[in-house]
């Protein structure tokens, strides 16, 4: 059973999940049908990485997890009165894109970074896209984006898949 999100704070992060699960690109990414299968690939507030690396399905799972995306609260939040019974709120959340990178991109570093940020910048498109078409008010009112983590690859541990990561502050009203 998956539980309707309907208050102030849990109707805007599900708005921009459903938001990043209505992109092709990240459907095509995530090999999804469509918006609702996708959406099980953009995980709320974190993802579970915490299996140990030492164990045998801890790569699995990590590979099996990307690409991933995350939309997690910050610390912006605001719901000003703007008059008798008139409330406005705003604020930002986190959205960061994690990707396996296809071994024929892994031969140098630039296609790597092409090949992730080709595809980061078709999400973003079909997000913006999305949103201004009107077609659903499910969406969350973005009024903008911005570099919070620059896109970079992510291969610290040699028990981790070679993946590539970005974030983004998403401000919305």
């Amino acid at each position: 059973m998956t539980l309707a999100a309907s208050g102030i704070l849990a109707v805007p992060i599900v708005a921009l999940q459903s938001l990043v699960a209505s992109s092709a690109t990240f459907q095509a990414l995530v090999g999804a049908s469509g918006a609702t299968a996708a959406s099980e690939h953009v995980y709320l507030q974190l993802a579970d990485d915490e299996e140990e690396p030492e164990t045998d399905n801890f790569n699995k799972k990590l590979k099996a997890g990307r690409p991933r995306a995350i939309v997690a609260t910050s610390n912006n939040w605001d719901m000003p009165r703007q008059g008798p019974g008139e409330w406005t709120q705003s604020g930002t959340y986190l959205l960061s894109f994690e990707l396996l990178i296809p071994p024929e991109y892994m031969d140098t570093h630039n296609n790597q970074c092409v090949w992730f940020l080709n595809q980061i910048g078709g999400i973003l498109v079909d997000m913006r896209n999305n949103r201004d078409a009107g077609l659903t008010s499910q969406y969350l009112p973005i009024t903008g984006m911005r570099y919070i983590d620059d896109p970079m690859p992510c291969d610290e541990d040699p028990h981790i898949e070679f993946f590539w990561g970005v974030t983004f502050e998403v401000s919305f009203n």
